[in-house]
């Protein structure tokens, strides 16, 4: 868990200097919704990771319901999310809603890519 928290820190540092320069050159103001979204998928992202780590060394069909219900669950959630954020900004419709879905997407990415490396091990020595 310790490397992973480590390159959600690093992800996360790398995402928002790209946001930052590219919402400098477009002129879009960087508000504080962002930050929302950065801690919200922070989190969720830890503890989905959390979850499915402890169900990686059962069996693989129940892995892989659980897997796959966890991640259906963190994108309804995610979604209700985005869709608050732009009901009460929607000025900013665009650049939150797309802003929203890069994080969202390479938070998930991370967190799969993380994991991948179990699957075909199937070991879970923490370290994820």
């Amino acid at each position: 868990m310790n490397k992973f928290i480590l390159k959600i820190a690093v992800l996360s540092a790398l995402l928002f200097s790209i946001q930052y320069i590219t919402f400098q050159q477009l002129s879009v103001e960087l508000s504080t919704i962002y930050g929302v979204f950065y801690t919200f998928l922070i989190v969720i992202t830890l503890l989905s990771h959390y979850l499915i780590m402890k169900q990686i060394n059962k069996r693989p069909q129940l892995f892989v319901t659980y897997f796959m219900g966890l991640m259906t669950i963190k994108l309804f959630i995610a979604l209700g999310i985005m869709l608050v954020a732009i009901w009460f900004n929607r000025e900013d419709k665009f650049p939150l809603a797309i802003t929203f879905m890069l994080l969202y997407f390479g938070y998930t990415f991370l967190s799969i890519s993380s994991i991948l490396p179990y699957l075909k091990n199937g070991k879970n020595t923490d370290n994820a």
